[in-house]
């Protein structure tokens, strides 16, 4: 919730294995705007693990949402899944952020992620949604299934992205071992063609990144598709989308108060 020039947190519930470590606000952050680092003490999902999480941000609340290093996917059984869902609740013109770091997919690990997202009148969310895999015996060997479902609405569903891929396509990838797919969700904009277009630039000149930004259905915000050859190279792209998506925000502000003076 807002307290006076800042975010704050006004309620908080966890259960194993989440908690919250650390809450702190940055002089870099725009609008007062908290940082939460989100842990889980388990360090890892397992096989037939069911994660649940639910993010509510008040009106007029700015706050991005972190882990503090990459969560690992261990084995499954060919019969098991591990199950993760978060929702999230925008207030009326808030700003969240909620940029997880990657998920680490080790040999037969199987996930199936949803994120159900409610954005209220004039707010703007920014989800990050990355993957690497990993094995630690060096044989490359893949993980069995990584499927992610994304809901994205107001009143109504405005747009669904779904992915489901099969560790054994990941031979036809190669060079590429992470991936990403970040969501900067507004209201309708006028400036969404020029960030797309700064986004491009951005993101071309990273190395080991191949990326590409492009309007979201219903004119919902960009959507911005990564491959790198690095976990890194991914990470120095969320930073760039997070750099465009601020930016895009604070130019909409900015255009909304010059539309209301006299």
């Amino acid at each position: 919730m807002r307290q006076g020039t800042r975010t704050i947190i006004d309620r908080r519930h966890f259960t194993w294995p989440y908690c919250i470590s650390r809450t702190f606000h940055r002089p870099d952050d725009p609008g007062g705007m908290l940082s939460v680092i989100l842990q889980t003490t388990s360090g890892a999902i397992h096989a037939e693990d069911l994660l649940s999480q639910r993010l509510i941000c008040q009106p007029r609340g700015r706050v991005t949402v972190t882990t503090p290093g990459a969560t690992l996917v261990h084995r499954a059984k060919p019969h098991q899944t591990a199950e993760e869902r978060v929702i999230i609740e925008a207030g009326e013109d808030s700003h969240l952020e909620y940029l997880p770091e990657p998920r680490i997919l080790f040999p037969d690990s199987a996930l199936c992620q949803s994120l159900d997202i409610l954005c209220r009148p004039g707010a703007s969310v920014l989800v990050s949604d990355a993957f690497t895999c990993h094995d630690p015996k060096g044989f490359n060997s893949p993980f069995r299934l990584f499927q992610s479902t994304v809901i994205c609405r107001r009143d109504v569903p405005i747009m669904t992205d779904r992915t489901w891929l099969e560790g054994a396509d990941m031979a036809d990838l190669h060079p590429y071992r992470a991936f990403g797919n970040i969501l900067m969700l507004t209201e309708e904009s006028s400036l969404l063609h020029e960030t797309i277009a700064s986004l491009n630039g951005r993101t071309s000149k990273l190395t080991g990144l191949y990326a590409a930004a492009s309007q979201l259905p219903n004119s919902a915000g960009v959507s911005v598709r990564m491959a790198g050859v690095t976990v890194q190279a991914v990470r120095n792209g969320i930073r760039a989308s997070q750099t465009a998506f601020r930016l895009l925000v604070r130019s909409e502000s900015a255009k909304a108060e010059q539309n209301q003076l006299p």
